[in-house]
């Protein structure tokens, strides 16, 4: 499965974004720095109709824990590999 990358979501901004960041830069950047400069580029999103394994493997093979979720072009949500991974726990 691939996920969905024809969407007007150009990017997503992460905990780990964030941390990469500061990884390699002073904090003191944080006030020039905008959200475009460090978001993850391009997002990978699924439409709200994908199953919970294509969504979990995904994430997997694109090593991403959280995906955007759309209706059309529109997004309506964000499956987080916790969310994801506690469901399927659940019904298994």
């Amino acid at each position: 499965m691939r996920g969905e990358r024809d969407t007007d979501l150009p990017g997503i901004v992460t905990s780990k974004d964030i941390v990469n960041l500061l990884g390699t830069h002073d904090a003191a950047l944080l006030d020039e720095l905008r959200v475009g400069d460090v978001m993850t580029r391009p997002a990978i999103c699924v439409p709200a109709q994908t199953n919970l394994r294509d969504c979990i493997n995904l994430m997997r093979m694109s090593r991403v824990r959280r995906l955007p979720v759309l209706d059309g072009a529109e997004v309506i949500g964000v499956l987080s590999s916790t969310d994801a991974f506690r469901r399927a726990l659940a019904d298994a």
